[in-house]
């Protein structure tokens, strides 16, 4: 056999030039020697590479190959971006581009998003290199074009060189930032630059101009010349705002938007101004793909980490450290002399306050980088939410035993950790640092199993354990609560100081409101489990067959965040499995389910009750609403749940349910709750 390297140097030298080829049908030939071969045989030649096989399954294939033009069709656009187009198409235009810059903050690559507009490209085209790089050129005389098309083309060239640098900063501010590629923001710019030689100040003085010549056109209808400067104006607000990182502009741009969307009704679509041909051009390997919109979420979280973490504090004017001691004074020294600020100035070192404070602070020193990270880990997209949180959980816990050394040692000098009370006269002790660690660790484990059921990894037959599993976590915070509670009641009621007397208060408030939340959240898991425990139970949810899917696996699957935990307790794997186990009949469980439910409406009544100051949600008022309203329309949908099953057990036996009944597990009023939706079997007869 000749070698297959002499064999491609004779070929090459037979070779004729490019000019000279032929064409020539190879498909019989290739049919006839590919039948000889034997069913899953490969041959492969050396020197046909990977690349050159994938390279050849592209060819012609609109889905793989980036140059395929189908027939009929045109390799660039014909759509002309120095074409005279009317205001009422800018518009269009301005709204679409909008469009798609939210899209890409939603995590679409700009390819598929703003580079599609016509004008984008031109603006940032090679070609303008060695051009004005605010300007892109006509490609036709001035004098073809009207007054009011030069104004709307300085109207759109601006609005584009605007929203461009917009899109410059704002790469800027989330690269910054705690992010993850692919899962939350494309970087990629596929070769074009977003105008770094233009200052966001020019940019600003542009827009200016193009808001300056709008204004004297007196040829243009009011409704319309409104709706372009509300557009123009929003862009230079955003660009300001991005420049400034100015909290109160944000708010301001409320309103205009608000107009923008009024004044959408008055533009003329002209969809031949974006295209996706466009990506042809643009330096990537992929073919075209569709235009896409959606929602913005990395750069919302790019801002909030960037108000949190910047100049080494919130905003620049709060200190971490001052954050984390407040946070400690609220919610376990509320009125305590140990977290007053004065308490750390004092530099006798037999003095208690000294001591204290001393220990205090080593504590911060060890607790500072993970309190931070709480919030950094909020900033992330739902499911990395729960993957830092289950990372969390062992670095808390080992907080927690540090906490629990230096609280010994803080009540061995501090005086106002005992209190005795009154009548009883017994002593109640808190260990605060012990107890703000535990609040957190336990928030976290909440949370990661809730999450569990927002980003829907647990199967239909494992609903019921985890959440019997969610219920013995909230009883352990509403105890931890309770305790936290009791004790700043007694200092309360022992304090003759005014100022601590008023702080106590408005913690106890707020501790209420906490100790109701999770007792809520405690009946909503208890109702959940007796309820989806009873669907197995009766085989209306039935186990899907898996060969290999031991009982002590699967615990081990779910419960992995949570083993290595010692200062908790997490359930074993014997308690995990009779939590699966239902005795009582359908009538006592639905009794049992629709009790919890009703004292579940109520604390969720008296929680609507609490202001802004009482329940410590000022600045969300929307959102705790929001939350209020979704437990409560929960609890009527379990409720509701119940009493189907409660008529079909009547109707048929609880024996048959399985065979009538059927489940789907689907519906969500509320991300973390996740309610049964029944209805009976449809059956055919012959």
């Amino acid at each position: 056999m000749v070698d297959a390297t002499s064999r491609l140097q004779q070929e090459a030298q037979q070779t004729p030039s490019y000019g000279g080829r032929g064409v020539r049908d190879i498909t019989e030939d290739f049919t006839s020697a590919s039948s000889q071969l034997q069913s899953g045989q490969l041959v492969k030649d050396e020197f046909f590479t990977l690349f050159e096989a994938v390279g050849a399954l592209e060819i012609m294939d609109p889905k793989m190959d980036s140059g395929y033009v189908a027939p009929g069709d045109t390799f660039d656009a014909d759509f002309d971006p120095a074409s005279g187009l009317d205001m009422t198409e800018i518009l269009w235009i301005m709204d679409q581009l909008l469009c798609l810059e939210i899209s890409w903050h939603d995590g679409y690559p700009l390819s598929q998003t703003v580079f599609t507009s016509l004008h984008i490209d031109r603006l940032l085209s090679p070609d303008q290199e060695n051009r004005d790089p605010t300007f892109y050129r006509l490609g036709r005389p001035p004098s073809d074009l009207s007054e009011n098309q030069s104004l709307g083309h300085q109207i759109l060239r601006s609005y584009c060189i605007g929203l461009v640098k917009c899109c410059n900063l704002a790469l800027l501010l989330i690269q910054s930032q705690n992010y993850y590629e692919e899962e939350d923001f494309v970087t990629h710019l596929f070769g074009r630059e977003l105008l770094p030689q233009v200052k966001a100040d020019q940019a600003s003085r542009i827009l200016e101009e193009a808001q300056n010549r709008l204004v004297e056109a007196s040829s243009i209808s009011q409704d319309v010349r409104d709706a372009l400067d509300d557009r123009l104006q929003f862009r230079s607000k955003y660009l300001s705002t991005l420049v400034e990182d100015g909290g109160t502009c944000w708010e301001d741009m409320k309103s205009t938007i608000d107009s923008i969307k009024n004044s959408h009704n008055l533009a003329t679509p002209v969809p031949d101004a974006f295209s996706e041909k466009v990506q042809r051009q643009l330096a990537t390997s992929t073919p075209p793909r569709p235009m896409l919109q959606g929602e913005p979420c990395a750069l919302a979280r790019a801002v909030l980490q960037d108000l949190l973490f910047n100049n080494r504090g919130v905003r620049g004017e709060i200190s971490h450290y001052d954050l984390l001691l407040t946070d400690i004074r609220d919610l376990v020294l509320a009125g305590d002399p140990l977290t007053d600020p004065a308490s750390f100035q004092v530099e006798v070192t037999s003095d208690p306050r000294h001591i204290c404070s001393r220990l205090i602070e080593g504590f911060m020193d060890k607790a500072i980088d993970e309190y931070l990270n709480l919030y950094r880990m909020v900033c992330q997209n739902r499911c990395r939410i729960r993957r830092t949180f289950t990372q969390a959980i062992p670095i808390l816990d080992a907080l927690e035993a540090e906490a629990q050394r230096v609280d010994a040692e803080l009540s061995s000098v501090a005086t106002s950790l005992r209190i005795k009370e009154k009548k009883p006269g017994r002593i109640i002790t808190l260990d605060p640092l012990t107890s703000w660690t535990k609040f957190h660790k336990l928030r976290i484990m909440t949370w990661a199993v809730q999450l569990g059921f927002e980003t829907e990894i647990y199967l239909p037959d494992e609903l019921g354990k985890m959440y019997w599993f969610l219920m013995q976590l909230s009883r352990q915070r509403s105890q931890l609560i309770g305790d936290i509670d009791e004790f700043t009641n007694q200092r309360k009621q022992h304090t003759q100081d005014k100022h601590t007397a008023t702080e106590c208060i408005s913690a106890i408030q707020w501790y209420q409101s906490l100790y109701d939340y999770t007792t809520i959240t405690t009946l909503l898991s208890l109702a959940l489990w007796k309820l989806y425990t009873l669907l197995t139970h009766t085989n209306i949810i039935t186990s899907p067959k898996r060969d290999f899917a031991k009982s002590q696996l699967l615990y081990e699957a779910r419960m992995k965040p949570f083993l290595s935990v010692v200062n908790a307790s997490v359930p074993s794997h014997q308690d995990f499995d009779d939590a699966g186990l239902q005795t009582d009949s359908v009538e006592t469980t639905c009794k049992d389910i629709d009790g919890s439910l009703k004292a579940g409406k109520t604390l969720l009544a008296g929680l609507k009750k609490l202001t802004p100051g009482q329940g410590r949600y000022v600045g969300t008022e929307d959102e705790w609403k929001k939350e209020i309203k979704q437990l409560e329309t929960t609890c009527v949908a379990i409720a509701v749940a119940t009493s189907q099953l409660l008529r079909a057990s009547g109707k048929y036996g609880q024996d048959e349910l399985g065979g009538v009944m059927e489940c789907s597990p689907e519906k969500k009023y509320h991300d973390w709750w996740v309610v049964p939706m029944l209805k009976e079997k449809t059956t055919t007869t012959k």
